[in-house]
């Protein structure tokens, strides 16, 4: 099932699954890696190594989407309605 801005579970683990691709490439063994072409959330993206700090930001991101789609969406507690 989608989330609001109708992203689905598939969608959100594909992102998340190329962010960490893409931080992969950069700290293992492609050790001359200048630059990585990725796409994420529908997005792409040429990054370098110094935007590793927006990779890890991307896969926290994701990682969260990919939480909260699996447990069914959001769940909202301690509502209280003004009339």
């Amino acid at each position: 099932m989608p989330d609001a801005n109708g992203i689905t579970l598939a969608e959100a683990q594909n992102a998340l699954v190329e962010a960490i691709a893409a931080r992969s490439a950069f700290m293992g063994g492609a050790r001359g890696v200048k630059t990585y072409r990725y796409t994420t959330g529908g997005v792409e993206r040429i990054v370098t190594r110094e935007d590793l700090k927006s990779i890890n930001d991307d896969i926290l991101l994701w990682d969260a989407k990919v939480r909260q789609l699996s447990r069914g969406g959001i769940t909202v507690r301690g509502v209280t309605f003004l009339s």
